[in-house]
């Protein structure tokens, strides 16, 4: 969702009006991430970059990872992420941390295109009763400050 500014002009007297519409972004997974595992005994980590594994040193702990991205409807963007990575370890996992980065493209009534990351948390008991973790959710955007429609807002885009 954004929220758009706009003027509206009647008989020489200005007004502000604030209004607001729902625009379905583009949203794409830059596939930059950052995961943190906790277990009783340590820490265990791993990144897409590289200068971060090698500060990890042991607590290294590589995934397979597979990301697919769904167009349910056909408009040709993006409906859901699925994210899957799996650690091979013994250790019971009592927490998730995951640091993911997304872009967000919008067009029709503004043009701004920006980076967004989104943390991801989960701490449970230190007996979960498995090894598996998964996490369902929505991302929402709220714009906290209002933008003027039609304008290009260069200073936010990054591509």
């Amino acid at each position: 969702m954004s929220l758009v500014d706009q003027l509206v002009v009647d008989d020489f007297w200005f007004w502000q009006r604030d209004l607001s519409y729902f625009e379905k972004p583009k949203i794409r997974f830059l596939r930059q991430s950052y995961f943190e595992l906790r277990s009783r005994s340590g820490l265990y980590g791993w990144s897409t970059y590289t200068n971060l594994n090698a500060q990890l040193g042991d607590s290294l702990l590589i995934p397979q990872m597979t990301v697919s991205e769904l167009d349910d409807d056909g408009d040709e963007l993006y409906d859901h992420v699925t994210l899957r990575l799996k650690f091979r370890t013994t250790e019971i996992i009592t927490g998730v941390y995951a640091l993911l980065f997304f872009e967000v493209q919008f067009k029709e009534q503004l043009m701004i295109t920006l980076q967004t990351p989104v943390l991801i948390q989960f701490i449970g008991p230190d007996k979960m009763g498995g090894l598996g973790y998964s996490h369902v959710g929505w991302l929402s955007l709220y714009q906290m400050q209002p933008l003027v429609q039609g304008r290009k807002y260069n200073e936010y885009n990054v591509s």
